[in-house]
């Protein structure tokens, strides 16, 4: 585990940007950026474990979670920047699309927990890759860690929220079985309709 400093933050939004393709979607390169870091510091503020590997002198994947009844590191102080940044966004047409979209997510994954009822003590909260250096081993490191440190913690079982927007393969290849889907539109990525979907892991 490694706790992630004020100087990692634009790195990680970079990271978040180029896997959501923000740019793509939204006429603001300004905005683009505000999605990132709301994104980022949403995430964060409901972690207390956090990971992630440097290579080429920069930050080029990380993982953030929530474990219960583990104390680790304390991210609370990121949301008063989250509410900064919803009050922000809120003043702009193309602000409040994407707390539109930030609301369909967290609505879609309270739905999936509701019908899942996952046992895990833990989750995966953001998992996310450099686009530059995946298919380089740098996720099943990142995956690793964790799991071992929840085995450290005795704990079996941990679950995250996934869709069709993002590589959810690399888990069903990690002995992540995919419970319960929800399909929804998503305005701010043109209509296209989203798969939402929760996956669960148990180590015996």
């Amino acid at each position: 585990m490694q706790k992630i400093k004020e100087e990692h933050l634009k790195n990680l939004k970079e990271i978040i940007k180029r896997n959501w393709n923000y740019e793509d979607y939204n006429r603001s390169k300004k905005n683009s950026d505000l999605f990132s870091y709301l994104d980022l510091y949403d995430c964060l503020s409901r972690s207390n474990y956090s990971d992630f590997i440097i290579r080429d002198n920069k930050i080029v994947g990380f993982l953030l979670g929530h474990i219960k009844e583990i104390k680790g590191v304390d991210y609370s102080k990121y949301k008063n920047l989250v509410r900064n940044l919803e009050s922000q966004l809120n003043k702009s047409n193309e602000g409040k699309i994407f707390l539109e979209y930030s609301d369909l997510y967290e609505k879609s994954n309270n739905s999936l927990y509701r019908l899942a009822q996952p046992k895990g003590d833990a989750e995966i909260i953001l998992f996310a890759l450099d686009p530059d250096y995946k298919r380089r081993g740098i996720g099943s490191i990142l995956l690793k860690n964790y799991l071992d440190f929840l085995k450290e913690n005795e704990i079996d079982n941990c679950y995250l929220y996934s869709d069709s927007t993002c590589d959810y393969q690399f888990y069903l290849n990690n002995r992540f079985e995919r419970h319960y889907e929800l399909r929804k539109p998503a305005e701010l990525r043109r209509g296209e309709t989203i798969h939402f979907y929760l996956f669960e892991r148990k180590d015996d």
